[in-house]
């Protein structure tokens, strides 16, 4: 009778799908997947807001089954996902995602303000919330802020009588 063996010297391999976002979302999570030429042994993971500080094995304590969809914490933060996989014979992978940025906090009110222009100079004077007049306004808008945006878009729409001024 022939005996036939299998040296497994490849350690597993981990997907994330996605692999991290570059824009701010309020939920954030990510299936991952675990395949190895033989049978795994152990799926861990954690979550950790430093890219460089690469944990232990054994600081990964969270369990999960390849193919699992795992959520990111729900605080505001930039965050990586670490895995530790290992197989039946020892041979084990260490992996960090791209980051995940996850955002719950809206950005503040914008800001409008209004000063009539008398023979081309605005008013010391703001209008105003709610008030009207039939003379030229000088109208300065500041947008809402993001703490966590490095630049904010902002559209105004000058209307009279409801309809868009060009």
């Amino acid at each position: 009778e022939d005996i036939y063996m299998i040296i497994d010297t490849k350690a597993p391999t981990v997907e994330f799908d996605p692999n991290g976002n570059a824009e701010d979302l309020s939920v954030v999570e990510t299936v991952v997947t675990v395949t190895d030429y033989s049978v795994l042994d152990g799926t861990k993971y954690m979550w950790t807001t430093d890219a460089t500080l690469e944990p232990t094995a054994d600081q990964i304590t969270n369990e999960f089954e390849s193919g699992d969809t795992i959520a990111a914490p729900t605080e505001d933060g930039d965050y990586y996902l670490w895995v530790v996989a290992t197989d039946l014979v020892g041979n084990t992978t260490l992996v960090r995602s791209e980051v995940f940025k996850v955002d719950h906090t809206a950005p503040s009110n914008p800001t409008v303000t209004g000063k009539e222009v008398i023979e081309g100079v605005p008013s010391t004077e703001e209008l105003p919330t709610g008030s009207t007049t039939n003379k030229d306004v000088l109208v300065e808008v500041t947008p809402g802020v993001d703490e966590r945006d490095e630049g904010v878009e902002t559209t105004v729409t000058i209307t009279k009588d409801g309809t868009p001024v060009e």
